[in-house]
């Protein structure tokens, strides 16, 4: 899909409604910020951990290590295929 929109239709659109808000977004991001990177990176370490916990446990079941990898990944991936359908049904 092309984009309709020249970067100079862009720019005018950010300058009316983002750039009033860059004040504010940077005062939240000043005192939550911290806070919400601990989030982040918590979110982040609990993705790395059940992706081990998955390889570990058909490393287990038989399947040699890449086999084991494999199947993570595409489990992984038709997870998020799964949750991209279920937002792009929501939205018919």
């Amino acid at each position: 899909m092309q984009n309709q929109y020249s970067p100079e239709v862009i720019r005018a659109m950010l300058d009316v409604f983002v750039k009033p808000y860059i004040p504010f977004i940077d005062e939240v991001m000043n005192e939550y910020g911290p806070a919400l990177g601990k989030v982040a990176d918590r979110i982040a370490q609990y993705g790395r951990e059940n992706t081990m916990r998955s390889i570990r446990y058909y490393v287990a079941e038989g399947l040699d290590r890449k086999d084991a990898i494999l199947l993570t990944i595409n489990s992984n991936a038709a997870l998020a295929d799964a949750i991209k359908n279920i937002g792009n049904n929501k939205k018919k």
